[in-house]
């Protein structure tokens, strides 16, 4: 009698499991990452630049941003991040491995990267942008 008792507490436990996992897939992960694509640049070193993301034409209004920088370069780089509103992040960055990672709240429709090579030029950079926007 017990084990068809705990048989029956397995299948409710595994059931409302399942129901969770489809909740939050249908209502948070599927909403935040899966209609919000991504964006890559690949971008060159050996001068200033000054890379430029937009939100795609079917986003609603944007509330994050997830960017991430990654690459090699000859020298220290400034990174400097812009909306339509004005700067809003400022970075300095080792040389030859970079790595750079910002997440945070974003309100503006566009986002403009400036990279500074401080000191030797050279190098490539990989940049992947993505503006998290309600539908």
């Amino acid at each position: 009698m017990k084990s068809s008792k705990s048989v029956r507490i397995t299948i409710i436990s595994t059931l409302v499991i399942i129901a969770l996992f489809v909740f939050c897939y249908f209502w948070f992960i599927r909403p935040m990452y899966l209609n919000n694509l991504d964006q890559n640049k690949t971008v060159s070193l050996e001068k200033e630049q000054i890379i430029r993301f937009g939100k795609y034409p079917d986003q609603g209004e944007v509330f994050s941003i997830e960017l991430e920088i990654k690459g090699n370069a000859k020298s220290n780089l400034d990174i400097y991040l812009s909306n339509e509103n004005g700067p809003q992040h400022t970075a300095a960055v080792k040389g030859k491995n970079l790595e750079f990672t910002y997440k945070n709240d974003w309100y503006g429709d566009s986002c403009y990267i400036e990279m500074v090579p401080r000191g030797k030029r050279g190098g490539k950079a990989e940049i992947n942008c993505r503006f998290l926007a309600l539908e």
